[in-house]
């Protein structure tokens, strides 16, 4: 290509150029309907989750099989129900106050409160309620309660599998320890000394070729 039909876009007639920027969308676009599909759709992958792990531990610890609806049920209905949480807050002095009073107002009790914390236990309406009334400063830490177990631990499960970990074997390494500690420290030492002699034996060296030389 010659130079003469080479153009460049910038700079011609002393103008500055602006690149123009494509503001097409490209991806998809998110919307609150497709969050709450999406939602929807991991809270069913959840609960399917649990049935099958339910069914699988019911078949390791024998349950009979006409006994296994009855638990799906139960856990199904843990599910559906709502969630209880402790909820911590945090924040100054002068937050913490503010909190209390909002609490007091819309008719809800706290558990027990410091001068920078406040706990308090409730449902989703009360973590949403706590959300309201908050002043700005105020941090909200929800934590879920753990529901009862369906199937409760066996015995196998639940006891500890025997040791040979005794006080007597832990006395025993620990003696080994502290004597591999000291055998490694009088090595090191003796490390030390050699390279001290190998530099006084070349300061010798050294010395005596001067001497010579003067001689």
């Amino acid at each position: 290509m010659s130079r003469k039909n080479f153009k460049v876009e910038t700079a011609e007639n002393g103008q500055t150029t602006i690149k123009k920027i494509d503001k097409t969308p490209t991806g998809k676009v998110k919307t609150i309907k497709n969050a709450e599909k999406r939602r929807k759709e991991r809270e069913e992958q959840y609960r399917t989750f649990r049935i099958n792990a339910l069914k699988r531990r019911a078949k390791r610890m024998n349950v009979p099989d006409e006994e296994v609806p009855k638990l799906v049920e139960k856990l199904i209905a843990q599910l559906d129900a709502p969630k209880q949480y402790t909820i911590l807050t945090m924040g100054d002095a002068a937050s913490i106050n503010l909190l209390k009073q909002a609490i007091a107002n819309a008719e809800l009790k706290y558990l027990f409160c410091g001068d920078t914390f406040l706990y308090i236990e409730g449902d989703q309406n009360v973590l949403a309620k706590i959300r309201e009334i908050a002043p700005p400063k105020v941090t909200i830490h929800p934590y879920a309660k753990k529901m009862e177990p369906i199937l409760k631990a066996s015995k196998a499960e639940t006891e500890k599998k025997p040791t040979g970990n005794t006080s007597k074997v832990k006395k025993r390494a620990k003696k080994r320890r502290k004597q591999a500690n000291l055998e490694a420290i009088k090595k090191r030492s003796k490390r030390i000394g050699k390279a001290a002699a190998k530099k006084a034996k070349i300061e010798k060296l050294n010395k005596s070729k001067v001497i010579k030389k003067a001689a």
